[in-house]
């Protein structure tokens, strides 16, 4: 693809422009819907950049983590650049609910806020992961397929689980929005009810586009460690989801 970009005369990764791209939307989204949920200013600037970190640190360690575990395993060429979204989807939340708790503001309100922000740094984030190569998907004859190379530049006609993952990714984005708004004109939800639809819709796409993705199975079968952390992912935030509605009834 386009590993990198040239602009003008600074030759940079496209990986990393656009993954810094969507960190960039990510936050500045994050930001001011926590303004809007009520944060103060200096609360919701340091809550963004906590949430950024632990999004890049999650992201960073389970990629190392999975990366160490296939090249000890033999099925990979040996440690490559690059992140993986599920450290993210774990640390972020986590570091929301610590800033924001610790700080005694609404963790509920913050973590929806937060959430809202991230299908959109995702969507742009994957674009990178086009450009680059990494991500790809299986080999395919069929009409959603493009010639698009593996990690190790072996290109062929591929499903191109990038751009896929992208517009799913919008698609979260548009119905997290729609949900949020609905939910504020019925009065029927409860604080942290958009952060827990974002994760649970996000868990459903991953988990599906798994079966499409070059991945090796390490757990059960076909099933690969990111079906695995999505399955488990999902029942988690239906655990939740049942927790926190059922005291806001009896609340």
């Amino acid at each position: 693809m386009h590993p990198t970009l040239h602009l003008g005369p600074l030759a940079v990764s496209s990986w990393g422009f656009f993954h810094a791209l969507a960190m960039t939307v990510a936050g500045y989204l994050a930001y001011a819907r926590l303004l809007r949920a009520g944060i103060p200013l200096r609360d919701a600037l340091a809550g963004t950049l906590a949430c950024l970190v632990a999004g890049v640190a999650g992201a960073g360690a389970i990629h190392w983590a999975v990366q160490a575990a296939l090249s000890r395993a033999g099925d990979s060429p040996g440690l490559q650049d690059g992140s993986s979204v599920i450290g993210a989807m774990v640390l972020v939340p986590l570091a929301c609910v610590l800033y924001f708790g610790l700080r005694r503001l609404p963790v509920g309100a913050a973590c929806d806020a937060v959430a809202g922000a991230a299908p959109l740094g995702q969507a742009i984030g994957r674009i990178g992961c086009l450009l680059g190569g990494c991500c790809h998907g299986r080999p395919s004859q069929g009409w959603l397929a493009m010639d698009l190379p593996d990690t190790r530049g072996a290109w062929c006609p591929r499903y191109p689980t990038q751009l896929m993952s992208s517009l799913a990714d919008l698609a979260i984005f548009a119905t997290v929005m729609l949900v949020e708004r609905r939910l504020r004109k019925t009065g029927r939800g409860f604080p942290g009810a958009i952060a827990l639809v974002f994760l649970g819709l996000y868990c459903c796409k991953r988990f599906g586009m798994e079966f499409l993705r070059e991945e090796h199975p390490l757990v059960l079968g076909g099933l690969s460690w990111a079906h695995a952390a999505s399955l488990a992912g999902l029942v988690t935030v239906l655990a939740v989801t049942a927790v926190l509605a059922s005291r806001r009834r009896t609340g």
